[in-house]
């Protein structure tokens, strides 16, 4: 039962208890003469605990610790803004440290209050509010929040620069903005990145694509250490920043086809000598300029001139910088003493060779060109010396009788009829049309050959004329024909 109670009003730490108001002495023994023990309790203050001992009571202030923590590593989390929140009414606001935050305002005991982070370090997510109630008897907690570290996805296109095709098997490093390298585990288009992966090389899949998952918050590169097969390797770094968790960046990188280069040797028959002086036309599948351009609309299988090369004092020929494409060389003039060697039907030799994705960046030996020496005329027959005649009298002739000169009908010469596509070249000729289109080379009995050569577009159309103004002669005259079979003769 209570027998006396005080409030504390004033700083003083020592009260002294009565039985009454006319502060009578607390009396030792009951009327039974046994002791009369006494105890001095203190009802609950916000925010402390109390302790007595004895007589003396000590209050001590019930601590509330808010930590801050990085969720992926468990480690304190400096830079977050937070604050205490009591319904709508802000209690306290502060910036996390490296260590736990002591609440310095009041807060009641038994009471529930939300930590609120209102904003989150550079790098990381937001965490959601958290709620936390004051323990009764006013001891000490710690409330602990976690932010997630912001993570992002990274997509990379290897693509072909003029086509735009998809290229497999190129490599890259991936590196931060200070220049770190990154690490990752995983196979060629799909990579995660971990505190423990050692694979620095990342690889587009067959599909030209890869993908680096669990990329922390930050600003990047790729960097290409390896280009696809027949690709000139990059030298541009791609830069992307995971600015957000679960967004995934997109990088598209170019490469361009690496070129090639080729060479041939011009000797002549019967050994090793090497021939200056030899002319070669190179042509290749593709239209150069504008007008072959336009011929290629017509002819499908068409070849244009790409360049005119005479070979060196070494007998050869190189040409570097050659895009990918079908190519062959024909020569146009020999070298002094020497002849072009030709198909049996008299067409041009072609020889060979591709730039692709196995031959870029190497260089393509045609090989070596035999020249055979022209024919040496044989020696003139010598003349004998005439013996004279000894001179006689001549006889007279008499005078024939004159015979009639018969009339002679002379037999018209066929024209030739001439061929779509034109000439074939000719022994010693060049490309007949300034356009340089040649017909796609063929099986020859002794090589590849070039066959009919196209010439240039107005040639085309003048013998397409001609052929269609032969046949319509033809089909006219036939019918001319007929009708004057039909015709009643007259009596």
């Amino acid at each position: 039962t209570p027998i006396n109670k005080a409030t504390i009003v004033s700083p003083e730490r020592t009260y002294r208890f009565y039985t009454d108001s006319a502060n009578n002495k607390l009396p030792a023994y009951d009327s039974k003469g046994n002791p009369i023990k006494y105890f001095v309790d203190e009802d609950p203050i916000d925010g402390y605990l109390s302790e007595i001992l004895g007589y003396d009571i000590y209050n001590t202030k019930g601590d509330i610790l808010i930590s801050k923590i990085d969720a992926a590593t468990g480690k304190p989390l400096a830079g977050a803004k937070l604050a205490i929140i009591d319904g709508s009414t802000q209690i306290e606001q502060w910036i996390s440290g490296p260590s736990a935050h002591v609440v310095d305002a009041v807060l009641t005991a038994g009471k529930t209050y939300t930590l609120r982070e209102l904003e989150a370090p550079e790098g990381y997510e937001i965490a959601p509010d958290q709620t936390f109630t004051v323990p009764a008897n006013g001891s000490p907690i710690t409330v602990t929040m976690s932010d997630k570290p912001i993570v992002g996805s990274v997509e990379l296109t290897k693509v072909d620069e003029a086509t735009r095709d998809k290229i497999a098997g190129a490599e890259f490093a991936l590196y931060t903005e200070k220049g770190v390298r990154i690490y990752a585990t995983g196979s060629a288009g799909s990579y995660t990145v971990t505190n423990t992966s050692s694979n620095g090389v990342f690889a587009t899949d067959s599909t030209g694509k890869l993908v680096v998952s669990n990329l922390p918050y930050g600003t990047y590169y790729f960097k290409e250490t390896k280009a696809p097969k027949g690709y000139a390797l990059s030298t541009e770094k791609k830069g992307f920043t995971i600015l957000k968790s679960g967004v995934l960046v997109t990088v598209t990188y170019t490469n361009t086809k690496a070129v090639g280069s080729v060479k041939l040797r011009k000797i002549a028959s019967g050994g090793n000598k090497t021939l200056a002086g030899a002319v070669f036309e190179l042509y290749s599948a593709t239209p150069k300029t504008a007008a072959q351009a336009a011929v290629s609309t017509v002819f499908s299988n068409a070849y244009y001139r790409y360049g005119t090369y005479r070979t060196n004092s070494a007998g050869e020929i190189y040409i570097d910088n050659l895009p990918w494409d079908d190519y062959y060389f024909i020569e146009v003039d020999a070298p002094k003493g020497y002849k072009i060697r030709k198909d049996v039907n008299g067409d041009d030799l072609a020889y060979p060779f591709t730039i692709d994705a196995f031959t870029s960046g190497e260089t393509v030996n045609v090989g070596d060109i035999i020249n055979e020496p022209e024919d040496t005329p044989p020696p003139p027959t010598p003349t004998p010396t005439p013996t004279p005649t000894p001179t006689t009298t001549p006889t007279p002739t008499p005078t024939p009788t004159p015979t009639p000169t018969p009339t002679y009908t002379p037999t018209p010469t066929p024209t030739p009829t001439p061929g779509v596509l034109g000439e074939r070249v000719k022994k010693g000729g060049v490309v007949n049309g300034v356009l340089g289109v040649r017909a796609k080379p063929t099986s020859g009995v002794l090589g590849v050959r070039v066959g009919p050569v196209t010439g240039d577009a107005s040639n085309i159309v003048l013998w397409l004329l001609l052929l269609t103004a032969c046949v319509a002669t033809i089909v006219a005259t036939i019918a001319t024909g007929k009708k004057k079979k039909t015709v009643p003769q007259s009596k």
